[in-house]
């Protein structure tokens, strides 16, 4: 297994580790949050390793649409 952690704009300092386990041919998102009471989690869904890089997983949707649940933005549009 092998992983980056990535810093995220959602939140107070919250960073996303993206582990990869290459055997499985998954890769598993772990949301790190120091200033939150739940300051270590892993998202319930994952990605195929081979088909998703650290880049499309950061824009996907789906990770976008946990994040912004977990943590919503509390700008005006």
């Amino acid at each position: 297994m092998h992983s980056h952690v990535y810093p995220t704009s959602f939140g107070l300092k919250v960073s996303v580790q993206i582990v990869r386990d290459t055997e499985e041919d998954i890769a598993y998102v772990d949301v790190i949050a120091p200033m939150y009471m739940n300051k270590h989690w892993r998202m319930s869904h994952c990605y195929s390793s081979s088909m998703f890089n650290d880049y499309q997983i950061l824009k996907d949707s789906d990770f976008i649409r946990v994040m912004f649940s977990h943590y919503p933005s509390d700008r005006e549009y």
